[in-house]
């Protein structure tokens, strides 16, 4: 597929500097984001990047239709084509180097960087990925052994994707190979073709609402659920386009290609083969009456057509969270495949083993494709394990748990959410923030059954 070109010169996204925002080699008190240069990317999706289901703290899934906000007005928004090239400077107590003139942030083990928590995650490749958080975003070459602070900004990133289009997909390590990142805040993107200089980029007609799931392809393409609306790239120009499903408030996105996506609002699946012109609806969950709240919170992954979604609504006592897991492999018709046994009252249609489920409380979800996905989930603190994986190779036939835990046994006691992202069945990391405040980042090479800390 031919690479688009994504121009900044048409419509409304990208907007001026922003104060104390900007390349982390570059950054003075009154830095900011500079417009201009070259960009084609991909947006993340839940997927990737973002919080778990439990505590409404940002990210992919985790606000409700009524938090999303009204619908998005009928504007159009062009994508970059460039970030602002770094300056020169510091960065976290390392000095930043030059290439070709140009300054580049110094790369250290993250243990030796003063960061305020992780949100979100997203590989690229086994070796070139990315976290991010309140500490703005951080990029590896090397698989986690090192990491540059490459944007920072005093918004929150809820979460990051990064993609290699594929004639690149060969350049595992090599600085010089392309990577399109892209990023979000509850309010604005992120966008990069090299994962170094990143350009802010408006939802056009968002007002007050929020983003909540983006979903990126490999061509550049981009789709994106934005205050209760799904937004989509035009494949000539980048320009965002709102087609969302008639009278449905989106939360949740993720795309197949340029033509096919899904979108989720509260209890029901939606599907389009047209870029969004037209949505048919493919599944409603036969669910219960909803959390305390009176809103059942969905969150979609997909590779291909193999699509999972869950839905997950408010806890009880005991530190549960209601939730149930579907699965399709052809992205119409939908079964059950994990759930909360305890809340068996709110999908009396659900009838599954007792130990179906991925914890007391669901977490982020990764979709591997043909039929594989990777979960995490927690249990109450004092009960043991804290954090959970479950895998599955078989559509959620059947399910093999156990605990996140490092070489000596030990496994971070996260105090916010964790994010998740695998760059294929055998690569994966966990990135999270400790109960002391301090970022942590977990790495397998074996498909989650062993996991060390990156330096």
């Amino acid at each position: 597929m031919k690479m688009k070109t994504i121009s900044l010169l048409t419509g409304l996204a990208v907007v001026a500097a922003i104060a104390g925002c900007g390349p982390a080699a570059s950054l003075s008190p009154n830095a900011g984001n500079v417009p201009g240069g070259s960009v084609a990317g991909n947006l993340t999706g839940n997927t990737a990047g973002g919080q778990p289901a439990v505590g409404d703290q940002g990210g992919s899934g985790n606000l409700s239709p009524e938090q999303a906000g009204a619908g998005a007005a009928d504007q159009t928004g062009s994508l970059p084509e460039s970030g602002a090239p770094a300056a020169g400077g510091t960065v976290s107590g390392g000095q930043a180097g030059t290439s070709g003139g140009v300054a580049v942030p110094a790369e250290m083990p993250l243990s030796h960087m003063d960061l305020d928590g992780l949100d979100a995650v997203s590989f690229a490749d086994a070796t070139t990925g990315f976290v991010a958080g309140k500490s703005g975003i951080l990029r590896t070459h090397d698989g986690g052994r090192t990491w540059a602070q490459v944007y920072v900004c005093p918004d929150p990133i809820l979460g990051i994707d990064a993609k290699r289009p594929p004639q690149d997909q060969g350049s595992q390590g090599q600085t010089g190979g392309r990577v399109y990142v892209w990023a979000y805040t509850y309010t604005y993107l992120l966008a990069s073709t090299d994962g170094r200089y990143f350009t802010r980029i408006n939802v056009p007609g968002l007002g007050q609402g929020h983003i909540t799931s983006l979903s990126a392809l490999p061509d550049a393409g981009v789709w994106l659920a934005a205050g209760g609306a799904v937004y989509v790239s035009d494949p000539m120009n980048g320009a965002l386009q709102k087609r969302s499903p008639a009278g449905a408030a989106v939360t949740e996105v993720a795309a197949v290609s340029d033509e096919v996506a899904y979108a989720a609002a509260g209890r029901s699946v939606y599907r389009t083969t047209d870029a969004g012109r037209h949505w048919t609806k493919v599944f409603t969950a036969p669910l219960g009456q909803e959390d305390v709240r009176g809103v059942w919170r969905p969150r979609l992954v997909a590779a291909g057509n193999d699509v999972w979604v869950m839905f997950y609504g408010g806890g009880a006592g005991m530190s549960q969270v209601a939730y149930v897991i579907y699965h399709s492999g052809d992205g119409s018709h939908f079964a059950p495949v994990a759930y909360e046994g305890y809340f068996q009252s709110l999908y009396p249609s659900v009838h599954l083993p007792p130990k179906a489920n991925i914890g007391a409380q669901p977490g982020p979800m990764e979709a591997l494709g043909g039929g594989k996905a990777v979960f995490l989930g927690w249990e109450p603190r004092g009960t043991g394990d804290s954090v959970l994986m479950t895998t599955t190779p078989d559509g959620g036939k059947s399910l093999r748990t156990q605990p996140v835990k490092t070489a000596d046994s030990q496994a971070p006691d996260f105090f916010s959410g964790i994010a998740l992202s695998f760059s294929d069945p055998a690569h994966g990391w966990i990135a999270g923030t400790t109960m002391d405040k301090k970022p942590v980042v977990l790495r397998t090479v074996d498909g989650g059954k062993s996991w060390a800390p990156v330096p």
